[in-house]
């Protein structure tokens, strides 16, 4: 938007009137509709292109990498090529490639990196300090590590060719100035501080008739949303392995939320957004009800979880209570009937599983997870494991009384003078 506000590029233009090293392969559809702004907003008709996150150095360059190749073993060239495979404008899709095809003509127009473009032009003179398109010793020192999985593991350090698409290092802070700068400073700053005049920005969150895959309109760049109160924003997330982002702008109330993590697990974010459009009252926005709908499955499973084990711990307690209430149990060590050797072996290692369930279940990240996902549930289905588990020591360190039989009375015949037992 930058190139475009100062007559270097043209939304309407053909991408093909700009690279010179690069150009999209034949096909049935006609490239003169690949546009810089179908691009922008993701219309232009440019498959998604699944961008491999590259370990070994040196990197891909950007031609080989939209020619399919990752520089990685088992390269996929060919196989996931930049390329056009709808009707440019007749649709949504959602296109890392298309922005790696902006990157090249970005490059391609300024005579230098996007990289180096990027950081003088936009980044700098925004005060994103910490924030860079390209690797560096100081940056690595601050990075944090990414987790994936469960049980999380952490993911080796790893760079993008395709840097427009998804290779930026930043900070949370760093992308709030960025959000900040599209709505009017507290001083009366203008939208865009210079980097884009206020109509600029106004261009891009200017909604199409295109609409996106959850029903949004489409604009440039930025997903759209009416809240349920009537409040417009915009927002857009990113997610790559071991890391997830996701900021929300409302320009006409210069209120905005940044979240980054160092996790590719999607629950914080949901749940950050929900709490933020909870405090201003204005509906949840669509990232956290996409986020709530994939998480009911979790609270049904905890929820149910918790029941059966207190359910099961009241079934305990109750047979145990009713057994030492009638003077049927005792404890394992007293005289009398005490367990032989090997029963002493099965109890010990009963006790030992009853000890270390709930330590390990403590300890367990995925539990920490969940209890930032839906606190009070996990937290009573924890104590709820906890309680099962003493009752079942309790259970185990405890034994059926042996009670003798009474002894049978021996009936007595009285006779003249004198008594005598009669066996019967």
């Amino acid at each position: 938007m930058r190139l475009v506000e100062t007559g270097r590029m043209d939304l309407d233009a053909p991408v093909e009137s700009y690279p010179t090293r690069w150009h999209l392969p034949p096909s049935e559809f006609d490239s003169a509709g690949v546009t810089i702004g179908r691009l922008l907003s993701h219309t232009a008709g440019i498959n998604s292109q699944d961008n491999g996150p590259v370990t070994t150095r040196p990197l891909p360059t950007l031609e080989e990498s939209m020619n399919g190749g990752s520089g990685m073993p088992g390269d996929r060239l060919g196989s996931d090529d930049v390329r056009i495979t709808a009707a440019p404008g007749s649709g949504f899709t959602y296109s890392n490639g298309g922005y790696s095809l902006l990157q090249l003509a970005v490059e391609e127009v300024v005579g230098e990196s996007f990289a180096t473009y990027m950081q003088r032009e936009v980044l700098a003179p925004l005060g994103m300090t910490r924030s860079s398109f390209t690797e560096s010793a100081a940056l690595a020192a601050v990075t944090a590590t990414g987790y994936t999985g469960a049980p999380p593991r952490a993911v080796p350090a790893y760079a993008f060719t395709e840097q427009a698409a998804g290779g930026l290092y930043t900070s949370a802070t760093d992308v709030a100035r960025f959000v900040a700068a599209g709505m009017t400073g507290p001083g009366g700053e203008p939208r865009g501080r210079g980097i884009l005049t206020p109509t600029g920005v106004e261009a891009l969150f200017r909604p199409m008739s295109i609409l996106d895959g959850n029903g949004m309109p489409t604009s440039l760049a930025y997903e759209l949303e009416t809240l349920s109160d009537g409040t417009q924003s915009a927002a857009h997330g990113g997610k790559n392995t071991g890391w997830l982002s996701q900021f929300i702008t409302i320009p006409g109330r210069a209120e905005g939320l940044v979240v980054l993590t160092n996790s590719d697990s999607s629950g914080p974010v949901g749940l950050a957004a929900q709490d933020w459009a909870d405090a201003l009252g204005v509906g949840a926005p669509k990232t956290s009800r996409m986020i709530a709908a994939e998480l009911d499955p979790y609270y049904w499973a905890i929820g149910v979880t918790g029941g059966l084990l207190g359910l099961v711990t009241l079934v305990i307690v109750y047979a145990l209570l009713r057994g030492r209430g009638a003077g049927r149990r005792t404890w394992m060590w007293r005289r009398g009937n005490r367990p032989p050797l090997a029963g002493w072996a099965v109890r010990f290692a009963v006790l030992l599983t009853v000890f270390t369930l709930p330590a390990g279940w403590w300890v367990q990240p995925i539990r920490a997870t969940l209890t930032s996902i839906a606190p009070l549930l996990t937290t009573l289905t924890t104590v709820a494991l906890f309680a099962l588990c003493l009752a079942a020591a309790a259970a185990v360190l405890t034994r059926a009384r042996s009670v003798s039989a009474p002894a049978e009375p021996t009936p007595v015949v009285a006779g003249a003078g004198h008594r005598h037992p009669v066996r019967v």
